[in-house]
């Protein structure tokens, strides 16, 4: 029997292609499926041979099932009974595949899809979640058509019910499903494409002290202060990876601070040539005031980068503590201090950077997080 697995998700992959975020086997952990199909839920039409990566070496095959326009205001906030139509098309589709396992990331209106697909036909349900739809946005400032929007769309979450696994992809997220009485939950973190031939080994710098900062940019994830603290040392640089709705703020303030010769905005890197790059810097700094361990933080663990974050404005990362990264207040004031005292005690920067490698490599290795996602679909696949 051929082991198809179908994944349903609302990502745009051409924007994520776009972006440099394509990590190899993503939607095929250790090749375990000869076929992949990707649904996605917009009208989105990615270079298959782009895509292909992220499947490893099982044939793609790539569908679109797009949301309607006025969608949400013609069924009433995403009202089940008013798009019976729809979910009717998508069974239909998913019927001509019928995969052995389906998947989805995040819980939108894929996993009300693959909820009903569940209910009418008994296909293994896996969906992770990667966001705490609250302590990961807590900054955000929507209008009140948004605000509403994002209210209904918190009510597809009740679909994970249905799921026979709900993968968080890290602890903070389990407050949310405790919420919602979801008891059918195992942490399942990220694979990252990070490989010990690319480990940092050298904490001398040169006359520069090198910072990187990666990530969306975005109320949750602002590095404005850290530009304001770069603006007010002398000998320090950094590179800003990641584009966002602050894109045009942040590059804004580097010009009014003078400092553009000094602060470099990157819009994309392949992931691969990103984790490959991250030894040559001295430092990775960033802002990100969520419940979330970020995938740019394991990353930078695991190639024994020292790290510098924020302290959150309310609850803390439950993955993070002062042994593994330099914790400062989001002031200005704070990461200058922060960035003075690490790049003035060597000593600090590797042991900071050892520790945090140490429990990386026993929690986030790529291989130990790739063989979990493997051990969790053989549990569900027809035996």
């Amino acid at each position: 029997m051929i082991r198809k697995l179908l994944v349903i998700i609302p990502d745009r992959l051409s924007i994520l292609i776009n972006k440099g975020e394509v990590v190899p086997r993503y939607y095929n952990p250790g090749n375990l499926f000869e076929e992949v199909h990707i649904m996605m839920t917009n009208d989105d039409k990615p270079d298959p041979k782009f895509v292909q990566p992220m499947v490893g070496d099982a044939r793609l095959f790539l569908y679109n099932h797009p949301e309607p326009s006025g969608f949400f205001k013609k069924t009433l906030g995403w009202q089940p009974f008013l798009m019976r139509e729809w979910l009717e098309d998508a069974l239909r589709k998913i019927e001509k595949i019928y995969p052995s396992v389906m998947r989805c990331y995040g819980m939108h209106l894929n996993l009300l899809i693959a909820a009903y697909v569940r209910n009418r036909k008994k296909i293994p349900l896996l969906a992770s979640i990667h966001t705490h739809p609250y302590l990961d946005a807590h900054k955000e400032k929507l209008s009140l058509k948004n605000n509403i929007i994002k209210r209904f769309s918190i009510k597809l979450a009740n679909n994970l019910h249905y799921a026979d696994l709900v993968m968080p992809v890290y602890q903070g997220i389990i407050s949310f499903l405790q919420e919602l009485q979801v008891n059918n939950y195992e942490i399942l973190y990220n694979t990252v494409a990070v490989s010990k031939a690319n480990i940092k080994l050298s904490f001398d710098y040169d006359e520069h002290f090198k910072l990187v900062c990666i990530g969306q940019q975005i109320p949750n994830k602002n590095p404005e202060h850290l530009i304001k603290a770069v603006a007010k040392l002398e000998n320090v640089s950094l590179d800003i990876i990641g584009d966002g709705v602050l894109n045009s703020f942040l590059k804004k303030l580097a010009h009014e601070l003078k400092v553009e010769d000094r602060i470099k905005f990157i819009s994309s890197i392949p992931h691969v040539d990103l984790c490959r790059n991250l030894k040559n810097y001295d430092c990775f700094a960033g802002n990100i005031d969520c419940i979330g361990i970020s995938k740019t933080v394991i990353e930078a663990f695991l190639v024994k980068l020292p790290v510098l974050l924020n302290i959150n404005s309310h609850e803390q990362v439950p993955e993070l503590n002062d042994s593994l990264c330099l914790r400062v207040p989001n002031t200005p004031e704070g990461y200058a201090r922060g960035i003075d005292e690490l790049r003035a005690n060597k000593s600090l920067r590797i042991s900071l950077a050892q520790r945090a490698y140490d429990f990386a490599w026993k929690v986030w290795a790529p291989e130990k997080t790739e063989a979990q996602h493997i051990e969790i679909y053989k549990r569900y696949l027809p035996q």
